[in-house]
């Protein structure tokens, strides 16, 4: 039975019922009969009127004759009447006797009302809005359910996350005190970076690792073992992580190894996966950088690139006391370009 069955069917039970009181009361059976057959006159008299405008409406036989299907309903729609005509008439009946009503008749209220309600629920929950509303419900709650378990694994992944962070952060104690533990160190940064990539600040904190242990590591003249974390760090950790802020203190130690080993594929190897194989000196803010920079392009001759180099490392800190300290820059303590490069910018300006 569709909806709108269930729908025309209920509003008949309670039209037919308050159709049926007075006549039932005033003219006791003969008026309920009447009354019952007059409504089922009337309503299969509609019921084959519906049925015939929409035949028209879709092109079909609109004068078909009655059929079986068509018969059906209306002695059912008869019978319908007639049911809810002698529940009427023992009502009207117990009313003007002032006798209390029969037992059946508590047996055909029940019946009639259970019938009514069956019809206003099951047709409340085949309503297309109520069922939109309940696909927009239950589309809301599995996008919850969704989210709720996206927050679940995303927490278990911040859990392990952070129990792979305190690792590494201890094999890297052990790695500055121990240079034996540097391939630990190596094996266990390659494979949190091929784990977690760029997840939170892994970048940040792989590339402030490998500084600090390359710093000391060239500070004990250890080349080996800082040419050991630049490689792990450009072929392996760049890779999979990707660079950070602090990958140009990587670049800046870098500088310092290939000029130690005189090995110019590390400048090319730190310039292509770093810095950028066309990076600009004057994109650079970082003092230690372009001071190495001038340095390694001092060391190669390239006078070039040395100057800019000069002036953009004296815009952001270094001294030129610094410079002339150092031993790279001595071939060009009498070069009046290097000299005015020195002086051509003030710390701040």
């Amino acid at each position: 039975m569709s909806r709108d069955t269930m729908n025309i069917v209920k509003f008949l039970i309670m039209a037919e019922l308050m159709l049926l009181v007075l006549p039932g009361y005033f003219a006791g059976k003969t008026g309920l009969s009447i009354t019952v057959i007059l409504s089922t006159i009337i309503v299969s008299w509609i019921y084959i009127w519906a049925l015939a405008m929409g035949a028209a409406y879709t092109n079909s036989r609109a004068n078909s004759p009655i059929n079986v299907e068509m018969f059906k309903n209306i002695v059912l729609i008869a019978l319908l009447f007639t049911y809810l005509a002698c529940g009427v008439e023992a009502f009207v009946t117990a009313l003007k006797t002032k006798e209390a009503v029969p037992l059946y008749f508590h047996l055909w209220l029940t019946s009639v009302v259970v019938t009514v309600i069956s019809l206003h629920i099951v047709s409340y929950k085949t309503d297309p809005i109520r069922l939109m509303e309940l696909e927009a419900e239950n589309m809301v709650k599995q996008s919850e359910k969704q989210r709720d378990l996206l927050r679940e694994q995303e927490e278990k992944e911040r859990q392990v996350y952070k129990l792979s962070v305190s690792q590494l952060h201890s094999q890297f104690e052990n790695a500055m005190h121990t240079p034996d533990e540097i391939d630990h160190y190596i094996t266990e940064s390659e494979n949190i970076s091929q784990r977690f990539k760029d997840l939170y600040s892994l970048p940040t904190i792989l590339a402030n690792y490998t500084t600090k242990l390359m710093i000391h590591a060239l500070g004990n003249k250890q080349y080996h073992v800082a040419q050991k974390l630049f490689d792990s760090y450009v072929d392996a950790i760049v890779l999979n992580s990707g660079l950070s802020e602090k990958s140009t203190d990587v670049a800046s130690n870098g500088i310092i190894l290939c000029v130690k080993l005189n090995d110019s594929t590390i400048f090319d190897r730190l310039e292509n996966s770093i810095l950028g194989e066309n990076f600009k000196l004057n994109a650079i803010s970082n003092e230690i950088l372009l001071f190495n920079l001038a340095c390694h392009y001092a060391l190669t001759r390239d006078r070039e690139k040395l100057f800019p180099a000069v002036i953009q490392a004296r815009k952001f800190g270094k001294t030129a006391e610094q410079f002339l300290n150092d031993p790279d820059f001595e071939l060009y303590h009498n070069d009046k370009k290097f000299l005015s490069s020195l002086n051509s910018v003030v710390k701040g300006e």
